[in-house]
């Protein structure tokens, strides 16, 4: 059963879900609300898209909007004052800005976050904040789940995101054997 009143993206996992050329369709797959502060939109400036042997030759811009403008993103563009000062409270304990804006808004309105930042886990983790958190995996494994793509494309979405940000699925996670296909392909196209 899915647990979630709504999902608050933080900066790294709006970058790693644009690198997968896949964000609107894994978003879209969520059977709850799919949010970012202007915070983070702003945070999330652009990815890397050059070729595999040098990604960093090009960047692309985020555009957030053309989600928001189709309601598959909702932006959030106002605190109340008591998420302000969760904010402020959350920086003062180490956070990014774009992570304690995204944990305080999600503590005032019960919504999980999904996050791929260590630290920022470690801090929930540390100030025990009851917050659900989630990793960009687990929404691709949503979308897996409630969409059955393509095993093709399901390659190509994680590939894209280990090139272009050099993430990955822990070793257990459910995606993780697909994950290893694409070390695979990686390591032969590599050779060539």
């Amino acid at each position: 059963m899915f647990e979630h009143n709504g999902i608050l993206l933080d900066t790294v996992s709006v970058m790693n879900l644009y690198a997968s050329d896949y964000i609107e369709e894994i978003v879209r797959a969520i059977p709850c609300e799919i949010a970012v502060s202007l915070d983070v939109k702003d945070e999330a400036d652009y990815i890397f898209v050059g070729p595999a042997q040098n990604v960093t030759s090009r960047k692309k811009a985020v555009d957030l909007d053309p989600l928001h403008q189709s309601n598959v993103l909702t932006l959030i563009d106002y605190y109340t004052e008591e998420e302000a000062t969760n904010i402020v409270n959350l920086a003062f304990e180490g956070m990014d800005n774009g992570e304690a804006v995204t944990c305080a808004l999600a503590l005032s309105r019960d919504w999980s976050i999904a996050t791929d930042d260590r630290a920022a886990i470690r801090a929930l983790t540390r100030l025990a904040l009851p917050i659900k958190v989630v990793s960009t995996f687990d929404l691709i494994d949503w979308w897996v789940q409630f969409n059955y793509p393509d095993r093709n494309l399901v390659i190509e979405v994680l590939r894209n995101i280990w090139i272009r940000r050099r993430h990955k699925p822990e070793s257990s996670h459910p995606l993780f054997p697909i994950y290893s296909q694409v070390l695979s392909i990686n390591k032969t196209s590599d050779k060539q």
